[in-house]
């Protein structure tokens, strides 16, 4: 007897192999899915400008990234002796404005030289509403705790959408002509404005989404959000604030991912990675015991033997 719809992905044309390098950018949902690789100890990189939310701000950053147009001093705020970028995560922040200015210019750099020799890129979509700063004419990526007046919202269009990363993509094809780009619309509500502006949100990013994956050949569509909301689609799997999906239910996602998008030998090569990390993370009470020495010998053998079966995967940690 079957009780949900589950929903068939169809093997990628492109899959993934082992080594291959991952760029992520996006929603938090795209942070989740970085540290699922990472897990895997695939070589990945998350856009350094941190965690954004509508597709807009996104291709900003992109754009920035690929024509190393660095952020200036007017487009930094002072909090509390906190140095911050209106085109930056809160985790990006530094207490000596010139010091912020050259590390992001210089993790620019370092995203650039990363990206020209990744084979994905993971976009990962959040939400069509963006900011704009009233008194600068611009799309902020965040708005900090700057005063509400300075800033008036509006749901972006699909045009708006399709056009920023259309330029965007055409540049990026230009300097890693292999890359395959996967967009993702996630599966995390946004809640504050209403149920209804929220669908109306998701539903543009779906179909700018499905625009520019039908002009681009090696642009693709992951269903993070329908794997959640049409699969799943219980509060089971949502924390307690019913917008966030539990880890349960990204571990599910991760795993839809990886069967459809894995070849089997990536799979394979996943499954002896997670007994491993299993075993590294188990911790004993009493480690001296001979049981428990004897365990860790084992594991630090299995590690070795894996670095030398899969040199290319990131064993740096």
């Amino acid at each position: 007897m079957q009780f949900k719809s589950e929903f068939v992905i169809p093997f990628s044309q492109y899959p993934v192999r082992k080594g291959d390098q991952f760029f992520l950018a996006g929603s938090c949902f795209a942070e989740h899915l970085f540290k699922g690789l990472k897990n895997w100890r695939f070589p990945a990189r998350g856009l350094s400008n941190g965690i954004l939310f509508n597709p807009l701000s996104i291709a900003n950053a992109f754009r920035d990234l690929l024509e190393q147009n660095p952020i200036e001093a007017d487009d930094l705020i002072e909090e509390d002796g906190i140095f911050l970028s209106r085109f930056h995560h809160g985790a990006v922040y530094d207490t000596q404005k010139e010091r912020l200015l050259e590390r992001t210019k210089c993790l620019q750099q370092e995203d650039l030289a990363f990206l020209k020799s990744a084979k994905f890129l993971i976009v990962s979509f959040g939400t069509a509403k963006a900011w704009k700063h009233v008194h600068r004419n611009y799309i902020v990526a965040n708005c900090h705790k700057e005063a509400a007046s300075n800033f008036s919202s509006y749901r972006l269009s699909v045009a708006d959408i399709v056009a920023a990363w259309k330029s965007v993509l055409d540049k990026l094809f230009s300097i890693n002509p292999g890359i395959q780009v996967v967009f993702t619309v996630s599966p995390v509500k946004y809640l504050k404005e209403g149920f209804h502006e929220n669908n109306l949100s998701k539903s543009t990013l779906l179909l700018a989404t499905e625009q520019l994956c039908a002009s681009y050949p090696s642009c693709n569509y992951f269903p993070s959000y329908e794997i959640v909301l049409d699969e799943l689609r219980d509060y089971r799997f949502f924390e307690t604030d019913f917008a966030h999906p539990t880890q349960q239910a990204i571990n599910y996602v991760l795993h839809k991912f990886r069967e459809s998008w894995f070849e089997p030998e990536t799979s394979e090569m996943i499954q002896q990675l997670e007994q491993l990390q299993k075993r590294e993370s188990h911790r004993f009470l009493h480690p001296e015991a001979h049981s428990a020495v004897k365990f860790i010998e084992d594991t630090q053998k299995m590690r070795r033997e894996l670095e030398l079966k899969y040199p290319f995967q990131d064993w740096t940690y």
